[in-house]
C-alpha cells in the first residue's frame, strides 16, 4: 500500500519559491552603500577619465601610464585584459573578498598578472601563491576588526616571500572602502584622507613600480 501526498499542500511551493525570491532582493537591497565621497570618485577629472560600461576603467590623463589596473571578478578580469591588448602589463587587487577573488585569478591564470595588491585581505588556502613570483604587497589596517593582523599573520605561509606587509596604523577594516560602517569592525584611529594617502603610497610606491619595470 503505498501513500501518496495530498494534492492541498501543492500550492504552497509557489508561494516558497516567491517569499524565498522576495528575501534575496531584500537582502541584495540592503548591502552597504557607496559614499558620497565614492560616488565622485567616479566622476572624470582633469587627472583621470572614467569610462563605464561593462566594467570601471580609470584612465589617466596625463601623463600615459604603461598600464592599466582593473579589479573586477576573477573570471571578468581575463575579459579586461583580452579588451585592452596595447597593455603589456597587469597588477590586479581588491578590498576584502575582492581581494581574495584577485588572489584566486593569479592562482588560475599563472603568468597572466606581474602584480598583486591585497587592502584587507588574504588568499584562500585553495590558492596558494607562495611558489608564484610576481611582486604582492598587503596592506591592512591595526584596527581592522574583521581581517585582523592575527589572519594577515597566519596566512603570510599563502603568498610569495618577496610579499610586502604594510600597516596603516589606526586604519580599520572598512576605510578601504568608501560604504561607512560594517558590522563586526572596530572604530578607525586615523582620518580617511590620512588613511587614503598610506594606502595609495603604498600601492604605487610598493606594487606598481615594481610592475611597470
Amino acid at each position: 500500500m503505498s501513500v501518496r501526498p495530498s494534492r492541498r499542500w501543492f500550492w504552497l511551493i509557489p508561494v516558497v519559491v516567491v517569499l524565498a525570491l522576495g528575501g534575496g532582493l531584500v537582502w541584495a537591497s540592503l548591502a552597504a552603500q557607496p559614499t558620497a565621497r565614492a560616488l565622485a570618485a567616479l566622476r572624470s577629472d582633469g587627472q583621470v577619465q572614467v569610462e563605464s560600461g561593462q566594467w570601471l576603467v580609470f584612465r589617466p590623463a596625463s601623463p600615459p601610464m604603461p598600464f592599466n589596473l582593473a579589479v573586477l571578478a576573477p573570471d571578468r578580469a581575463a575579459e579586461v585584459m583580452s579588451a585592452y591588448p596595447q597593455v603589456k602589463a597587469w597588477a590586479v587587487g581588491g578590498h576584502s573578498l575582492g581581494g581574495s577573488m584577485a588572489a584566486r585569478f593569479v592562482h588560475s591564470h599563472p603568468g597572466s598578472v606581474q602584480g598583486l595588491v591585497l587592502w584587507a585581505s588574504y588568499p584562500d588556502v585553495s590558492d596558494d601563491l607562495s611558489g608564484f613570483n610576481l611582486p604582492v604587497v598587503s596592506v591592512s589596517g591595526s584596527r581592522d576588526g574583521l581581517a585582523t593582523l592575527a589572519k594577515i599573520a597566519d596566512t603570510r605561509r599563502l603568498l610569495p616571500p618577496s610579499t610586502r606587509f604594510l600597516v596603516v596604523e589606526g586604519g580599520n577594516h572598512a576605510q578601504f572602502g568608501a560604504y561607512g560602517p560594517q558590522p563586526g569592525d572596530n572604530p578607525p584611529e586615523v582620518s580617511p584622507e590620512a588613511r587614503q594617502a598610506q594606502t595609495v603610497t603604498a600601492a604605487a610606491a610598493e606594487l606598481l613600480r615594481r610592475v611597470g619595470r
